[in-house]
């Protein structure tokens, strides 16, 4: 028998249930690179725009048009790598139509346009990210 989830309608979401530990590694795999790919170039980038900051102002505030400048640079920036890898993962995996690939060769570039969007949302999670901690510390 094959499972198959009502509404989804792709060939990714009709599994044999045999099948389904080998999807689970894949897409661990696949949100484990996505995701460390997301916070550590955000943490990297988000200390080297701020030790630029500190670098011309040594008193700026920590909640301040810098930081939050500096927050949403780094996030935006952080939102677009993540979605780019997750393109590519996504394809190389097989993830958008079940055939695992061993070459990126066949891998189709990401359009400009969803790269673009990724930033200001990326942006603006990392902003409320960095000053909703502000409030629970």
């Amino acid at each position: 028998k094959v499972l198959i989830v009502p509404g989804l309608g792709s060939t990714f979401f009709e599994w044999h249930p045999n099948n389904l530990p080998k999807f689970g590694i894949i897409n661990t795999f696949h949100h484990s690179v996505a995701h460390s790919l997301l916070f550590g170039t955000y943490e990297g980038t988000k200390r080297i725009i701020i030790h630029q900051v500190h670098s011309f102002d040594d008193e700026a505030n920590y909640y301040g048009a810098a930081y939050l400048t500096a927050f949403g640079l780094a996030g935006g920036i952080a939102g677009q790598i993540q979605h780019v890898a997750s393109h590519y993962t996504e394809q190389w995996l097989g993830l958008s139509d079940s055939t695992l690939r061993l070459s990126m060769r066949s891998a189709a570039a990401p359009t400009l346009r969803p790269v673009l969007l990724a930033f200001p949302s990326s942006a603006i999670g990392f902003v409320a990210f960095e000053y909703g901690k502000k409030f629970t510390t």
